[in-house]
C-alpha cells in the first residue's frame, strides 16, 4: 500500500474525529438539534393529556423510536444484505448478486480496488475506535460527577442543619443520638436550642427564649420576690429561733464546764495530799480554768434580745403580706404566666419541629455516604462499561478484517453475524441515552448556559407543580409558587467575617412577607397595665432596724462568754499520763515522799485514770464545743442581719423593678421582630445551583449526551463495515478459487513460454522436471525449475510472488503473476 494512501486515510480519520469531538463539546449537544414542546406549564400528574403525549411522541420520533426503530430498519437492510451475498444460503443470491456474475465483475481484478477496499475497512475500524475513545473520555469523569452529586447533597444537608442549629446539637445527632437523647441530655427542647450557634436560627430562637424568659421571669421574680419577702421573713424568723437554740446550747455547755472544772480541782487537791513529790508531776489546782458567774447568765440575756428581734420580724410580715399575696400573687401573676406560656409554647413548637427536621436531615447523611460508597464501589469497571459495550463494534470489525487479510471466510462470517445480532441492542442503548439527554435538556432549558437565571424552564416547572401549596406561619399563609423563584435566586450576602449581612431580598422572612406573624405587641398589653397598677406601698425599714438593733445586743452579750479559751489541756493530760505510768511501774515508791503504801498508790492510780484524765478530755471537748457554738452563733447572727437587710432591699427594689419589667417586655417584642436577620436563604440557592443546575442540568446532561456521538460513530462504523466486508467475503472466495485453478493447471502440465499449452511430466508434487518439446523447429527448449513453481497456499497468495521460469533458450519466459492483495 502506498504512503499516499495511508496519508489520505489518516486525514479523513482526523477530519471525522474533529467533527465528532466538536459535536460532543458543543454547549447544546445532540439533544438540542430538534424542536420539542416540553410541557413545563403542565403538572406532572396531567402529562397523560395531549401535552404530555405530544412531547412523548416527539421524543420517540427524534430518538429513532428509542433507537429500536432505526436499529430495526437498518437490521432489515443488513438482513437483505446477508441474503444477497449468500450469508444465509447460496440459493438466496439472485440477479446481479449471483456469485458467477459477481466474479465476472472487473472490479475484482483491479489491484487498486482491493487496496481501496482494505483502506476503507481500516478507516472504518479506526472510526469505531474513535467512537469508543469518545465514549470512554466522556465516561471517565462519570464517577467523579456521581461523587460530587452525593457530596453536594450531603453539603446541603450540613448547610441546612447548620442554618437551623449549628454547633453541638449537629455533632450530637451525627454521633447517633436520637432527638429524645439530646433533649434529655440538655434538659429539654429549650436546653438543646441553647447549644445552637448564635448565627443560626436556633441561636435566634435561643435568644428569643432568653428574652421571653428573662422578661417574664423578671416580672415573675418581681412578684415572687415580693412573695419571697414573706418567705425570707419566715426564714429569718427560723434563723432567729435557730440562733436562740445555739444560745441555749452555749448556756448548757458553760454549766458542764463549770462542773468539770470543780471536779478536776478537788481531785487534784486530794491527790497532792498523798505526797509532796506529786507537785512536780501534776498541775496546780489554781491553774485549772474556772467558770465565772457572768458566763452562766449572759446567754440568757442574748436569748431575750433574740426574742425581741423575732417579734419585729413577725410584725413586718403581717404588714406587707396582704399587698404581696392578694394584689400581685393572686391577680397579676396568673395573667403574666398565661401570656408567658402562650408565647413560649409558640417558640417551643417551632424549636421542637426544627430539631426534628435537623435530626431527620442529618440521619440522611449516613444513607448518602453508604449509597455513595456502594455506587462508587464499581468505579474500577463502571467507567469502562459503556466503552467496553461499544468496543464490541471494534472487535467484530477487526474479526472481519483479520479474516479478509488472512483470506479466511469464516472470521468474516462470524463478525458479520455478530454485528447483525448486536446492532439492534446497541442502537436501543443509544436511543435510551438520547432520550434521557433530551429530557434532561428540556427540563432544565439552560441552552448551554448553566446558571440559575438561564435555566428558567426548571423554575417554571417547579412553580407549575407547586401549584397552590401554602406555608403557614402562625396566622399568615404564603403561596410557595409566588416566592420559589426569589428563594432559588437568593443571593449570598455575608460580611468579611462570614456572617450574614442583612438585606430584604436575601432572607426567608422578608421574601415570604411574614414578619408580622412575629409581632406579639397585642399579647403583652394587659400584663403591662396590671404591673403599672401594682403600686402598693411596701415598707419594712422600721422593722428591719429594730431587728438589727436586737441582734447587735445579742452578739455583744455573747462575746463576753469565754471559758478556758487558750488553756492547754494537752499539757495537763500528758502530766496525768506520765504520773500514771510511773505509779503503775516497777518502782512507784520513788514518787512518794513518805512511807510507800500500795493502797494509797492504787487510790492515786484510780484518781488519775478514772477522774483526772477523762475529765480533762471532756472539759477540753466542751471548751471546743463552746467555741464552735459561739462561732455558729455569730454566723447565725450575721445571717439574720444579712437576711433582714435583704428583705429591706427587696422591698425597696420592687417598686423600681416594676418600671424595668415593663421596658423588658417591650425589648422582648422588638427582639423577636429581628428574626429576619437570622434567616438567610442563600443555602437554598446554593443547593439549587449545585445539585440541580451543576449536577443535573450540566453534569448529568453532558454525561448522557456525551455518549451519543461516540455511539453513533460506533454504529455507523459497524453498519458501513458490515456492508463492505460482507462483500469482500466474495473477494476471498475468488482468490481461493483462482489459486486452486492455478495449482490444477500446473499439475496437469499446461505451461507455455509463448502462451501455448504444453505437456509436462512431474517428478514430484508441485515440481516439474524434464524437457519441453515443441513440434516446430523453432520451438524453444525450456527447462522447468521445480523450485520456482508456485507452492504457496491461498493464505499467502495475495503477496505478489510470480512464478519464475528459467529457459534454456535466449527468449525469456514470464508467466502471469499471482497474488494480488484484495
Amino acid at each position: 500500500m502506498k504512503k499516499g494512501s495511508i496519508a489520505i486515510a489518516v486525514q479523513w480519520l482526523l477530519l471525522v474525529c474533529l467533527v465528532v469531538s466538536t459535536i460532543a463539546k458543543t454547549g447544546s449537544g445532540t439533544a438540542a438539534t430538534g424542536n420539542r414542546d416540553f410541557p413545563a406549564d403542565t403538572k406532572l400528574d396531567k402529562w397523560d393529556g395531549s401535552a404530555g403525549q405530544t412531547y412523548l411522541q416527539q421524543l420517540i420520533i427524534q430518538s429513532g423510536g428509542l433507537g429500536i426503530g432505526l436499529g430495526f430498519l437498518f437490521s432489515i437492510f443488513m438482513f437483505f444484505h446477508l441474503m444477497c451475498w449468500g450469508m444465509c444460503s447460496p440459493c438466496c443470491r439472485c440477479c446481479c448478486f449471483r456469485y458467477k456474475k459477481v466474479k465476472l465483475q472487473s472490479c475484482w481484478d483491479n489491484q487498486d480496488n482491493y487496496k481501496w477496499f482494505l483502506l476503507a475497512s481500516l478507516l472504518i475500524f479506526l472510526i469505531s475506535i474513535a467512537g469508543v475513545g469518545i465514549i470512554f473520555g466522556n465516561q471517565s469523569h462519570l464517577y467523579e460527577d456521581i461523587g460530587q452529586t452525593f457530596d453536594h447533597a450531603k453539603e446541603f444537608i450540613g448547610d441546612w442543619a447548620d442554618f437551623q442549629c449549628a454547633g453541638l446539637i449537629v455533632d450530637d445527632f451525627r454521633s447517633g443520638k436520637s432527638l429524645s437523647d439530646v433533649q434529655d441530655q440538655y434538659g429539654g427542647t429549650a436546653g438543646a436550642i441553647a447549644k445552637c450557634s448564635v448565627t443560626s436560627v436556633g441561636g435566634f430562637l435561643h435568644g428569643a427564649n432568653t428574652q421571653v424568659n428573662t422578661t417574664f421571669q423578671t416580672i415573675i421574680n418581681l412578684i415572687d420576690g415580693m412573695q419571697n419577702i414573706i418567705n425570707s421573713l419566715n426564714n429569718t424568723i427560723d434563723k432567729v429561733e435557730n440562733t436562740t437554740s445555739i444560745a441555749t446550747a452555749i448556756n448548757a455547755t458553760v454549766y458542764l464546764m463549770k462542773n468539770q472544772s470543780e471536779l478536776i480541782n478537788s481531785t487534784l487537791v486530794d491527790t497532792l495530799a498523798t505526797s509532796s513529790n506529786f507537785s512536780a508531776y501534776l498541775p496546780r489546782p489554781a491553774d485549772i480554768p474556772k467558770v465565772e458567774s457572768q458566763d452562766t447568765y449572759i446567754p440568757g440575756q442574748a436569748v431575750n434580745s433574740l426574742a425581741e428581734a423575732k417579734n419585729e420580724l413577725v410584725n413586718a410580715r403581717q404588714g406587707i403580706s396582704p399587698t404581696i399575696v392578694d394584689d400581685l400573687l393572686l391577680k397579676t401573676k396568673p395573667e403574666i404566666q398565661s401570656q408567658w406560656g402562650s408565647i413560649y409554647r409558640s417558640l417551643l413548637d417551632i424549636e421542637s419541629q426544627m430539631l426534628k427536621h435537623v435530626n431527620q436531615a442529618l440521619s440522611k447523611e449516613d444513607n448518602i455516604d453508604s449509597t455513595k460508597s456502594s455506587t462508587t464501589s464499581s468505579e474500577t469497571y463502571g467507567e469502562l462499561a459503556m466503552a467496553l459495550l461499544y468496543s464490541l463494534s471494534c472487535v467484530f470489525l477487526l474479526t472481519m478484517i483479520i479474516g479478509y487479510l488472512c483470506k479466511k471466510r469464516w472470521p468474516i462470517c462470524l463478525g458479520g453475524y455478530l454485528i447483525f445480532f448486536t446492532f439492534l441492542w446497541l442502537a436501543f442503548i443509544l436511543g435510551i441515552f438520547l432520550v434521557l439527554s433530551m429530557i434532561s435538556y428540556d427540563i432544565c432549558g439552560c441552552e448551554g448556559t448553566y446558571s440559575v437565571e438561564s435555566c428558567q424552564t426548571l423554575i417554571t416547572m417547579l412553580r407549575t407543580n407547586l401549584g397552590s401549596t401554602e406555608v403557614k406561619v402562625r396566622d399568615d399563609k404564603v403561596l410557595v409558587a409566588d416566592i420559589v423563584q426569589q428563594i432559588l435566586e437568593c443571593p449570598n450576602r455575608v460580611n468579611d467575617q462570614g456572617i450574614y449581612d442583612y438585606s430584604p431580598d436575601s432572607n426567608f422572612i422578608d421574601i415570604m412577607q411574614v414578619l408580622g406573624a412575629f409581632n406579639f405587641s397585642k399579647e403583652v398589653q394587659k400584663p403591662i397595665i396590671q404591673l403599672n397598677n401594682a403600686t402598693s406601698s411596701l415598707y419594712v425599714s422600721r422593722y428591719v432596724d429594730q431587728v438589727l438593733n436586737q441582734t447587735g445586743n445579742a452578739r455583744n452579750a455573747m462575746a463576753l462568754v469565754a471559758v478556758a479559751t487558750a488553756y492547754n489541756f494537752s499539757s495537763d493530760y500528758n502530766q496525768y499520763n506520765d504520773l500514771l505510768t510511773g505509779l503503775r511501774g516497777l518502782n512507784p515508791a520513788q514518787y512518794y515522799s513518805g512511807v510507800y503504801n500500795p493502797v494509797t498508790n492504787q487510790q492515786n492510780i484510780d484518781r488519775l485514770s478514772g477522774i483526772l484524765k477523762p475529765s480533762n478530755e471532756e472539759m477540753e471537748a466542751n471548751r471546743d464545743s463552746l467555741n464552735e457554738h459561739k462561732r455558729n452563733y455569730n454566723i447565725s447572727i450575721d445571717q439574720i442581719n444579712v437576711a433582714a437587710n435583704a428583705i429591706n432591699a427587696a422591698v425597696e427594689n420592687s417598686r423600681r423593678d416594676i418600671g424595668n419589667s415593663v421596658n423588658e417586655i417591650y425589648n422582648m417584642v422588638n427582639y423577636i421582630l429581628t428574626v429576619n436577620r437570622y434567616t438567610p436563604c442563600a443555602i437554598i440557592g446554593k443547593a439549587y445551583k449545585n445539585i440541580w443546575i451543576t449536577d443535573f442540568c450540566d453534569n448529568v446532561y453532558e454525561t448522557l449526551d456525551g455518549v451519543v456521538p461516540g455511539a453513533i460513530l460506533c454504529l455507523a462504523a459497524m453498519l458501513t463495515g458490515f456492508f463492505l466486508l460482507i462483500m469482500m467475503r466474495d473477494c476471498v472466495r475468488i482468490i481461493q478459487e483462482d489459486w486452486r485453478e492455478d495449482q490444477n493447471d500446473i499439475r496437469m502440465g499446461i505451461v507455455s513460454a509463448d502462451g501455448k499449452k504444453q505437456n509436462f511430466a512431474f517428478s514430484q508434487d508441485n515440481a516439474v522436471s524434464g524437457q519441453v518439446a515443441n513440434a516446430g523447429p523453432s520451438s524453444p527448449q525450456v527447462r522447468i525449475d521445480a523450485t520456482r513453481v508456485p507452492t504457496k497456499s491461498p493464505d499467502h497468495y495475495g503477496k505478489a510472488q510470480p512464478v519464475a521460469v528459467v529457459a534454456s533458450h535466449d527468449t525469456d519466459f514470464h508467466p502471469a503473476g499471482y497474488g494480488i492483495v484484495c
